[in-house]
């Protein structure tokens, strides 16, 4: 074994440095076994040694023994110990034949001889003791070599017990009983030459003081007791082990309360923190000031507890807008929609509003074509742009056809007549179309008022029906060099409609009646027929080119003589041909030219002209005629129901 202070080494069994002088203070492992049977044997051993002293005193003073005797200390600890077999009050020693004291506990049938212990015999009494009382029996089966007594002397730190010793020990616990004496009355005690002094000895090795102290009686330090008691190690140990045990104990409880109440105020606090009230409270709080982070991941863990509550969801919809986390605000509000059955529509209006907000109206268009609710479809049907609807059904029909196409609010539809696909240039749709004859694969697009496009709708139908033949016109395309009159006929029970500008005639066009004079210069005339079913012809289309001979009367030279003729006759309007009410002026046209029994004269129309305006209208007051040789011949020019023109000069 190495010191530890200086690191020599110190032989086994020494528990001093030879070197430094240090102390070893060496505790064996406890093995509970051996410890018994060594203070069952040392408890022995003492009691020999008591009995041994005993017999001195009484050879040495042989008059103290009396008949009545006094308690002994066998009787004093006969209510504690199996050692001695007399009871308090009998007589030690004074029958011949009696059991000496401790007879029982030593299995022995007689007292020993005395013989006084002195320096020269001190280890022969010991070794005589050991054989006595079976040392030597329990100690060879101990697992260790043997240690003689002197070594067991030296090994055990405390002071000798002379006889002296006991009587102070002895005196003092009977002292105490009675309420006298104590350790100040006590002698001195002995110590071996080179031993450390008993007081720190003893204060190093007694017990502590403990609160079971008190529980022991108060002449327990009897010697006549402690030396009779054979389980006085037992005793000695189990109030060590009992003391240990109260302070561990203590110590353990105190550990153990301390632990439960950090544990269950930690469990409380866990259990708090993870319930839902504490999640929502603290959800509200963090939005309430403003850290909508917090107040987002406290409401989801709240709104986890309760995916049933409705409300909950739509605060964790809100929070998560305020977070900027639209696309969870965009799921939430969609999860409410899907797992919901009332109180959505406010779900609706929220996530239509975040769609709207980025502009994309196709994801709402997508939601309300999900929705099987026809209430809410129609509340939010601005946003819908559902693919627009024919008015007639796809198919043959045997008579021409207004076909609308219809929206289910309000936006725009383009369509197309040949089967391409539509977008927003093709042709608007604004007004029925009428589908005469033929075959026509009708394709159409509706865009609402937020920019978004339906599906294609498309339809095929077919017209068929009997086309009237175009009318038919006197004269051919050509040019002439005197005045002509265009005469038109129509087949049986149709209409002819025509135009002079060029432009395609329809029914709003200018309906045929009576033959029409051809007019001065260039024009284009185009015809068309229609049946009583609507059904159009082919539109027919004759140019003409008329100059007329302006050698005597030019044609604007006509239109002055007309327009002096109509300011003479008076009325609402000036020499310069303006008129106050309305506010404009009159204007004369030379338009045409006629031949009246073979004389040509210039036709010449009267037009208002607004002042605002400045749009012109053909007015119904006359149609005037000059005669193109003679400017003095002039009239008024008026047609029959026949078609007949009659001249009516007015010239003076």
């Amino acid at each position: 074994m190495k010191c530890p202070k200086c690191g020599s080494t110190i032989e086994d069994g020494m528990f001093l440095c030879s070197k430094c002088g240090y102390e070893i203070n060496y505790v064996p492992d406890y093995e509970p076994e051996i410890e018994t049977k060594i203070e069952r044997s040392l408890s022995k051993v003492a009691s020999g040694v008591s009995e041994q002293k005993a017999g001195q005193r009484k050879a040495s003073n042989p008059a103290k023994k009396s008949q009545g005797g006094s308690k002994t200390s066998a009787g004093k600890a006969s209510g504690r110990t199996s050692g001695s077999g007399s009871k308090p009050g009998s007589k030690s020693g004074s029958r011949p034949g009696a059991k000496p004291s401790g007879s029982k506990a030593s299995g022995h049938a007689a007292k020993p001889a005395s013989r006084p212990v002195t320096k020269s015999n001190e280890g022969e009494l010991d070794e005589e003791l050991l054989r006595r009382y079976g040392l030597d029996d329990h100690t060879s089966r101990l697992p260790t070599q043997e240690i003689p007594v002197e070594e067991i002397k030296k090994r055990i730190p405390t002071q000798e017990i002379d006889q002296n010793s006991i009587r102070s020990i002895s005196g003092d616990a009977k002292k105490k009983k009675n309420g006298t004496g104590g350790a100040a009355n006590r002698p001195a005690t002995k110590t071996k030459p080179g031993a450390k002094p008993a007081a720190k000895t003893a204060e190093k090795h007694a017990p502590k003081k403990s609160e079971f102290d008190d529980e022991f009686d108060d002449d327990f330090w009897d010697v006549e007791e402690a030396l009779d008691f054979s389980g006085a190690g037992k005793f000695f140990a189990g109030l060590r082990d009992n003391v240990a045990a109260r302070i561990i104990a203590i110590i353990v409880a105190v550990v153990v309360i301390a632990l439960g109440a950090v544990i269950g105020i930690n469990i409380y606090k866990n259990v708090k923190k993870n319930s839902f009230e504490y999640k929502y409270e603290q959800a509200v709080k963090a939005y309430d000031a403003g850290d909508y982070a917090h107040a987002v991941t406290y409401m989801e863990q709240a709104s986890v507890m309760k995916p049933k509550e409705l409300s909950l969801q739509y605060q964790l919809a809100e929070y998560y807008q305020k977070n900027n986390q639209t696309q969870n605000a965009i799921l939430t509000y969609r999860n409410i929609i899907r797992d919901f059955d009332s109180d959505i529509i406010v779900a609706y209006t929220k996530l239509f509003a975040i769609y709207e907000s980025v502009g994309d109206f196709e994801s709402i268009n997508k939601v309300l074509g999900e929705c099987t609710d026809q209430t809410i479809v129609t509340q939010f049907q601005q946003y819908l742009a559902d693919p627009p609807e024919f008015s007639m059904a796809p198919g043959a029909y045997d008579d021409p056809i207004y076909l609308k196409i219809n929206a289910n609010t309000t936006g725009k539809v383009y369509y197309t007549l040949d089967g391409s696909t539509p977008d927003n240039e093709s042709l608007e749709y604004t007004t029925p179309l009428y589908l005469e004859k033929g075959a026509f694969f009708i394709r159409a697009i509706y865009i609402n008022s937020y920019g978004l496009m339906s599906p294609v709708a498309e339809g095929d139908f077919s017209i068929n029906v009997q086309t009237p033949d175009p009318p038919e016109v006197n004269l051919d395309s050509d040019e002439y060099d005197k005045p002509e009159i265009i005469i038109v006929e129509a087949p049986e029970d149709c209409v002819v409609y025509y135009t002079t500008d060029g432009s395609e005639p329809t029914k709003d066009s200018n309906i045929y009646k009576n033959p029409i004079l051809m007019p001065i210069g260039s024009s284009v005339f185009m015809f068309v027929t229609y049946n009583f079913d609507d059904v159009p012809s082919e539109v027919l289309e004759r140019d003409y080119v008329y100059k007329p001979d302006e050698s005597v009367v030019s044609a604007a030279m006509a239109a002055d003589i007309a327009k002096a003729y109509r300011i003479s006759l008076g009325g609402n309007v000036d020499e310069e041909g303006n008129v106050s009410t309305p506010p404009g002026r009159l204007l004369f046209l030379t338009e045409y030219a006629i031949d009246i029994r073979g004389t040509v004269y210039y036709v010449v129309n009267e037009y208002f002209q607004d002042l605002y305006s400045g749009s012109m209208a053909k007015t119904n007051y006359s149609v005037y005629a000059v005669n193109s040789k003679d400017p003095g011949d002039y009239g008024v020019l008026t047609q029959r129901e026949n078609g007949d023109y009659v001249y009516q000069r007015v010239s003076p």
